[in-house]
């Protein structure tokens, strides 16, 4: 195995359904590379970024919202960044910049014999994605594209700057030779019954669940996923992934239930009671807070449980109570800060389905916090302190699934992890 840990995330709102991470994750142990990888809830570019080099990340994948706005970042581009205006890799350490968008869909068109010529189609969407999409069909000399749009508004805008059609309503699509669609879901919007038998759907999400009943040749969004993924494989490892072996896997994963237990982790003031509270609100979800439950149990508060039992056994007591509620559904976990210094607790953790790491910077987390009723804190310097920090840092980044980042208003952190979820 490769030494070194590569830590990669992809960035994006929302992101809380993100295919990446396990595509990725994956490939590592398919081809055993060291890389961790996971998912950044956040809304500001920049957040992300601070984010990243507090958590030494390498490489962040980037998706909508956010392809346009990491073009200023970057100090570095590769050409397709360019002709695109787009980014979907960043190299954190350099501050270069890629796209490989337009590979992604060249691949599932040279794989499948598609071809775009002289061919009338239609794009479901007016955002990022669709207007990449026109960029990219526009190589294809003597097609028709038409734009077609919920928000009417947002769909002239882009015909207009696109210079390409604009639909207002649309009741039949058998007009249509190929058609893409960057919405969640194409059927809300047409009538899949109008599609010709002969025509071609190229959806870019993969919300829809694999579905073989469809009369017309459908490529899901796993094909534009895995196709856009590889030549980071290529450039990182010199490793060309097998396609279909990596599909078979992403659809599994994509078509199992969702269990609906979020859980909860980070340093101590890092917010995650308070968010905990509010999220299992807003989502009518039960809230399960593991110091509390712990105190209940003893009877005794955190800091007089380590005064006469001592920190061992009450870190075997946080892992007993994870161990309980592994397999419950539709609730919030809130762990303590110190939930990750026991190896059981991690491995549990691990098995976990949605473990969102809080991060805050240490001054912000220890401002929100008495350190006198912080057993560890309490008895330490400011030197220990950070160095303490810094290794709780790499454990919850280890058995996490995504971070979020929360150094500024925690209803803005509970609004955004609550849209992801909703």
């Amino acid at each position: 195995m490769n030494s070194k840990m590569i830590r990669m995330a992809v960035v994006g709102n929302p992101i809380a359904h993100s295919l990446s991470p396990n595509l990725f994750n994956h490939w590592a142990n398919e081809y055993n590379l060291n890389i961790s990888y996971k998912r950044i809830f956040t809304n500001d570019v920049e957040d992300a970024i601070n984010l990243s080099s507090n958590l030494r990340i390498d490489y962040l994948n980037v998706t909508a919202p956010f392809k346009n706005q990491f073009f200023k970042f970057a100090e570095k581009r590769d050409l397709s960044s360019y002709v695109y205006f787009a980014v979907n890799f960043f190299n954190c350490k350099n501050k270069s910049a890629f796209n490989f968008d337009a590979i992604g869909l060249s691949s599932i068109l040279s794989k499948n014999n598609i071809s775009l010529k002289e061919k009338k189609i239609l794009i479901i969407g007016a955002g990022d994605t669709a207007s990449l999409i026109i960029d990219f069909i526009k190589q294809f000399k003597n097609n028709e594209i038409s734009i077609y749009n919920r928000t009417i508004n947002k769909a002239k805008k882009l015909s207009h700057i696109k210079r390409v059609n604009f639909i207002e309503k649309i009741d039949n699509t058998s007009g249509f030779d190929v058609i893409f669609s960057t919405i969640p879901d194409f059927r809300e919007m047409i009538n899949q019954s109008t599609i010709r038998k002969d025509a071609i759907v190229i959806d870019l999400n993969y919300s829809i669940k694999k579905n073989d009943d469809f009369q017309f040749k459908y490529f899901d969004g796993l094909h534009w996923l895995i196709y856009q993924a590889m030549p980071v494989m290529i450039m990182l490892y010199q490793t060309l992934p097998h396609f279909d072996e990596t599909y078979n896997y992403l659809s599994e994963i994509n078509n199992l239930p969702k269990n609906n237990q979020i859980t909860l982790i980070g340093f101590s003031g890092s917010g995650k009671s308070s968010i905990g509270k509010e999220l299992a609100n807003r989502m009518n979800f039960d809230l399960y807070d593991t110091d509390e439950i712990i105190e209940n149990y003893t009877g005794l508060e955190i800091p007089l449980i380590f005064e006469k039992y001592g920190v061992d056994y009450f870190r075997n007591l946080e892992a007993k109570v994870l161990e309980y509620f592994a397999e419950y559904k539709n609730v919030i976990i809130a762990t303590g800060g110190g939930i990750i210094e026991n190896q059981k607790s991690i491995n549990i953790l691990k098995n976990y389905n949605d473990v969102i790491y809080i991060y805050s910077d240490l001054e912000q987390s220890l401002s929100r916090i008495n350190i006198d009723s912080k057993p560890i804190l309490k008895n330490s310097n400011n030197a220990e302190i950070e160095n303490l920090f810094t290794q709780r840092s790499d454990k919850y980044f280890e058995v996490c699934n995504s971070i979020i980042y929360n150094n500024h208003d925690i209803d803005e952190t509970i609004k955004l992890i609550y849209e992801n979820y909703r």
